[in-house]
């Protein structure tokens, strides 16, 4: 396992602590950048990474992950879910990719995006998750096997800095 959740029941936050370097800071980052947090990807509100390339942020809280809604039958997401699995990644059918587009609107293009930028691809239900208002997010596409840490990013940014930036991106 490469990290731990930690929640205070009722808050709308979490804190993320990671024990093995990977590259989810990275992903974090770039998507707020790009404009996906709080859409498509999740919204981190600090961080603090460490020298040995572990990392601490606090991030918004998900209700429930793919996995936990593909277990319940009467789910939309459960229903679909081999459609979806299938339809964000590129080699999905044609009706695949149009019942992704319908209930995730942009994450083909979204997932492509990520792919164009990093090496290797982690997409399963367990990285996908559903917020408390029902839109999805995916929370942790990406893997770091042999992947080099984006060292241009700082080691430390807070709320107001990431705020900035996710603006900027709008």
């Amino acid at each position: 396992m490469f990290s731990t959740v930690l929640a205070k029941p009722g808050s709308s936050k979490v804190i993320k602590v990671n024990t093995r370097p990977d590259d989810w800071l990275d992903y974090a980052l770039w998507a707020t950048r790009k404009g996906y947090a709080g859409k498509l990807s999740p919204r981190i509100y600090s961080y603090q990474r460490n020298s040995d390339g572990t990392y601490i942020a606090v991030m918004e809280r998900m209700a429930r992950t793919m996995c936990a809604e593909r277990s319940d039958k009467t789910s939309r997401w459960g229903n679909n879910w081999p459609a979806l699995a299938f339809g964000l990644r590129a080699y999905g059918a044609l009706r695949d990719q149009q019942i992704t587009d319908e209930m995730i609107p942009g994450g083909r293009a979204f997932v492509q995006d990520v792919q164009e930028n990093f090496e290797y691809l982690d997409l399963h239900d367990e990285n996908i998750m559903v917020r408390f208002d029902g839109t999805v997010c995916i929370t942790d596409p990406v893997s770091s096997t042999n992947q080099v840490f984006n060292t241009s990013n700082p080691p430390r940014m807070r709320s107001r800095e990431l705020e900035a930036i996710n603006a900027g991106a709008n």
